[in-house]
């Protein structure tokens, strides 16, 4: 069996400059304990710390995922289909690692695939906390019980779909 290997970004304190220990330790917590695939496991871990750099910039007040409500998950969907772009919230590594990448697309909407993937990651990242529990920084936290559903919350809204789709017609 192939030795598991976590994403470098995740495990480096120079990458997550910027986020709150606290969430630092759930997606830690989050990448060691739950039990899907590692593929499934790095895929989300780096949306979710961008989701992490914009909860600091934008609410510094929420340093944990239970503090997560209905209306910050719409707020967040709703920043992701108007507002966010290329690389934005990504970590100072990563946009150096990109860098030629970087200089071309920086600052261009994101794409229907990016807008897919950063919010299809979050609702994956809160929908794994209600199924199992976790041990973040050696405290057993139970499954997150919250009273909004990460399905409906967290799910690609048309008017963000067509929007992105004239966009994309007129690039």
């Amino acid at each position: 069996m192939a030795e598991e290997k976590p994403p470098p970004q995740l495990f480096q304190d120079v990458s997550v400059v910027g986020i709150h220990p606290r969430w630092v330790a759930w997606l830690r917590a989050f990448w060691r304990q739950t039990p899907i695939s590692v593929n499934s496991r790095n895929e989300i871990v780096g949306p979710m710390l961008m989701a992490c750099r914009w909860l600091a910039h934008r609410h510094p007040h929420i340093t944990e995922p239970g503090q997560w409500t209905r209306e910050l998950a719409v707020q967040y969907v709703a920043y992701v289909c108007h507002e966010a772009t290329v690389f934005d919230y990504a970590s100072p590594e990563r946009k150096q690692l990109f860098a030629n990448h970087l200089q071309q697309r920086q600052g261009e909407p994101l794409k229907a695939t990016g807008i897919r993937k950063r919010i299809d990651c979050v609702r994956s990242f809160f929908r794994c906390l209600q199924k199992y529990s976790y041990e973040v920084n050696g405290r057993l936290e139970p499954r997150l019980e919250i009273n909004w559903n990460p399905a409906d919350a967290l799910s690609h809204p048309k008017a963000c779909e067509s929007s992105t789709a004239a966009q994309s017609a007129q690039h």
